[in-house]
């Protein structure tokens, strides 16, 4: 691997995570040669301090599916608990795994301890505590992909927001949103499952989309962020696709309105998600393609912020943006 293929001005980046996530950003990464110095599956890390050959990886994880131990090019295996480096880029793709919220907590603790910047996709260890992660880290941290694409607003108006916010509502599952518009049309909800997962919304473990689980994960992020709380998981009320009458999602339907999974923090540390009717008209009236994170100001204004960073490309593409504006 010659090094002078690679952008010269930019930092070198280490990878945690080659799911579809991770392959869908590498897949970017190697049409700019970007140079990545390490990646991490759930096996092994690979390491090379001259670049990794990007396009043999994608082979490996998409054609071939087999695991990163059949990388040719292989310099050193480490184990991420050894982080020495500074100033260097680190990018989490993981899947977000609430019960090692702490672990990853602590996992991006000493990445940032140490000096280096971090773009996060992965949702548990800023469910954990986004909260001391900006306030100690600004301007080193980035989680416009964990939001959708609506993380780099939320830190750009993070100041405003712990003033002048009192509440929050958030429709941040774009699954639910497609099942929904298809019991609005007749669908059965197995059915609205079948077809969720074949337009790429569900994972192959859709029990977070429809337990509510997912929602409640984004909407305790940035109610944590703004008001501080910490939101214990197991307490919050959080309703299940499942317990919603399909006549009353067609019902809403049928006078104008439709249906969100809505995620609500307030100001007193109270916090729910449920199916609530949404007027058509409402901001929280998104498309399965979009998500939306709503403040409520207590100068009677809102800040609304939509994302796109939907799937596995859209959330590549939101890491993209962070990673824009820390190597420019």
């Amino acid at each position: 691997m010659v090094l002078s293929i690679f952008s010269t001005h930019l930092k070198p980046i280490h990878l945690l995570g080659a799911g579809k996530v991770g392959c869908a950003f590498l897949s970017i990464l190697n049409q700019n040669k970007y140079k990545v110095t390490s990646l991490t599956d759930s096996k092994q890390t690979l390491n090379n301090i001259c670049g990794l050959n990007i396009a043999e990886i994608l082979k490996i994880k998409e054609i071939d599916k087999v695991p990163l131990s059949n990388y040719k090019f292989i310099n050193d295996i480490y184990e991420l608990n050894s982080i020495k480096d500074s100033n260097e880029i680190y990018i989490d793709t993981t899947s977000t795994n609430l019960q090692n919220a702490e672990v990853s907590f602590n996992r991006s603790l000493n990445i940032l301890k140490n000096g280096n910047f971090l773009l996060l996709a992965a949702k548990d260890s800023l469910f954990y505590g986004i909260d001391q992660l900006l306030t100690e880290f600004p301007g080193k941290i980035g989680i416009n992909a964990a939001l959708a694409g609506t993380g780099k607003n939320l830190i750009q108006n993070l100041e405003t927001l712990r003033n002048e916010c009192f509440a929050i509502s958030v429709v941040g599952n774009a699954t639910t949103t497609s099942l929904i518009e298809d019991i609005e049309n007749g669908f059965s909800l197995e059915e609205g499952i079948q077809r969720a997962r074949a337009n790429g919304f569900l994972e192959s473990d859709p029990t977070f989309d429809l337990d509510g689980t997912d929602a409640l994960t984004k909407i305790s992020i940035v109610g944590k962020a703004v008001f501080g709380y910490k939101y214990p998981i197991e307490k919050i009320n959080r309703q299940h696709i499942n317990t919603i009458e399909l006549e009353l999602i067609r019902y809403r339907k049928q006078k104008g309105k439709t249906t969100r999974l809505v995620g609500k923090a307030n100001i007193d540390g109270t916090l729910k998600v449920s199916y609530d009717e949404v007027d058509l008209k409402s901001k929280l009236c998104t498309t399965p393609y979009s998500v939306t994170y709503q403040y409520h100001l207590k100068n009677n204004s809102e800040l609304v912020f939509k994302g796109n960073g939907i799937g596995p490309k859209g959330t590549a593409d939101a890491i993209m943006e962070d990673l824009s504006s820390f190597t420019q």
